[in-house]
């Protein structure tokens, strides 16, 4: 009996250690770098918005931030503590006409408090779950 519950305890120890050992893929993706974004969801009580329009943020190492609306260009600055992050002070040029998915996006992303990754796309998280997604360039 005491040999049965042995083995069983090292075959349990086996897998554990196995399928902790597994790398996850979104462990090698970084913050920095072009980032495009794909849409948002604004509240729990919003749908979904996606880009039409080719929309970038890049994050540079520095703790800058750079976007790039339709028209119209934006900077700024951000703190990251683990997945906490803050983007502060963002100012942009005034050419033209950026689309309403712009506009709000600007709004949203001064909102941000945190980031994570899945499957190698950077998600930025707030309040009354907003979420941001976006896919590296």
């Amino acid at each position: 009996m005491k040999i049965k519950a042995l083995y069983l305890f090292l075959s349990l120890l086996t897998v554990l250690t196995l399928t902790n050992c597994k790398k996850d893929a979104s462990a090698d993706v970084t913050l920095f770098g072009k980032w495009k974004v794909e849409g948002y969801v604004a509240s729990s009580s919003s749908l979904a918005q996606t880009s039409a329009t080719d929309i970038y943020l890049t994050f540079n190492n520095n703790k800058t931030i750079d976007i790039s609306l339709e028209a119209n260009e934006c900077s700024g600055s951000f703190t990251i503590e683990a997945s906490a992050i803050t983007i502060l002070d963002v100012g942009c040029t005034e050419i033209c006409c950026d689309s309403d998915f712009s506009l709000e996006l600007m709004d949203l992303i001064q909102l941000v408090e945190s980031h994570h990754f899945t499957n190698d796309q950077l998600n930025l998280t707030g309040p009354d779950f907003l979420n941001i997604r976006l896919n590296k360039e």
